[in-house]
């Protein structure tokens, strides 16, 4: 690199420093600094660091909630939702009037998947608490990286809760016990990475449950 090369690369850099300082501080404070409020909340008119609940968007969350409690799989709730006409968080932000777009969503999906299920079953925010810093992006880099669980900011009674925290806990002891991911070095199947689902796109995978002694695909 030439010399104003450099030059340039250290000035961004320590513009990004400075910039990613004062979102942590916010985030901290529990302040909700995300352009998009997660599904089941939206920004507050006065306030757009603070959340409220969104009615509409809030009584499906409860609805998948309680649809995993009584037994039925992310498959099965997803299929459900998508019977009963009800857009997926992406498709519902859109009707809102928002500019939204999910990256990690195939364009051709715009209904509710396994994926988008498990999303909203182990997303703490819904207990009212703020979950941000869950990822990290350079400056000028269109990517972001994932951040360990540790790392996260997470201030509890930021906003409303949809679910109650005992309820979230029971959920996600559901989610951990009833799924048994295989080790992929020693169980690689022979379709891997070739079978995919015909309705979205997305590549399957085999997984186990407790409660059903065959082997259920679900998208990865």
């Amino acid at each position: 690199l030439s010399r104003r090369q450099r030059q340039m690369c250290i000035r961004d850099s320590d513009l990004s420093s400075k910039v990613r300082s004062t979102f942590r501080a916010k985030q901290k404070a529990g302040h909700f600094i995300g352009a998009f409020a997660c599904y089941g909340y939206k920004k507050s008119l006065t306030d757009h660091n603070k959340l409220i609940i969104d009615p509409v968007a809030a009584d499906i969350v409860k609805k998948i909630f309680s649809m995993y409690l009584s037994g039925k799989g992310q498959n099965t709730i997803a299929k459900i939702l998508n019977s009963d006409n009800i857009p997926c968080p992406s498709e519902y932000k859109k009707m809102q009037g928002l500019n939204y777009k999910n990256s990690n969503r195939l364009t051709s999906t715009t209904y509710w998947t396994y994926s988008s299920i498990r999303s909203i079953l182990k997303n703490e925010i819904y207990t009212g608490c703020m979950v941000q810093n869950k990822s990290f992006r350079m400056m000028c880099n269109k990517s972001a990286s994932p951040l360990p669980h540790e790392k996260w900011i997470i201030v509890p009674d930021t906003h409303e809760a949809i679910i109650d925290k005992k309820t979230f806990d029971i959920v996600q002891s559901m989610l951990s016990n009833n799924v048994r991911q295989m080790k992929t070095s020693s169980h690689t199947h022979i379709l891997a990475g070739l079978l995919k689902c015909g309705d979205c796109g997305r590549a399957m995978a085999v997984s186990y449950t407790h409660l059903r002694a065959h082997e259920t695909s679900a998208h990865l």
